[in-house]
């Protein structure tokens, strides 16, 4: 389970960076938040990071 987590924030974090990039407003990270997750090896905490506009959405892990 450890390494689906690792896996699954580095991704998110990656997500994250490469949209800051390609975004020509200015915006930034700004922390994190967690997230429950269900999977069939049982539940853990997901940290999913966030930005100054609240419009990043990861593709892995829909918001909600």
């Amino acid at each position: 389970m450890p390494l689906i987590k690792q896996l699954t924030e580095v991704t998110i974090q990656a997500e994250l960076e490469e949209r800051l990039i390609a975004e020509e407003s200015p915006n930034r990270k700004n922390g994190s938040s967690t997230k429950t997750m269900k999977a069939p090896a049982g539940e853990f905490e997901l940290k999913t990071p966030r930005d100054r506009t609240s419009t990043f959405e990861p593709w892995i892990v829909k918001k909600h």
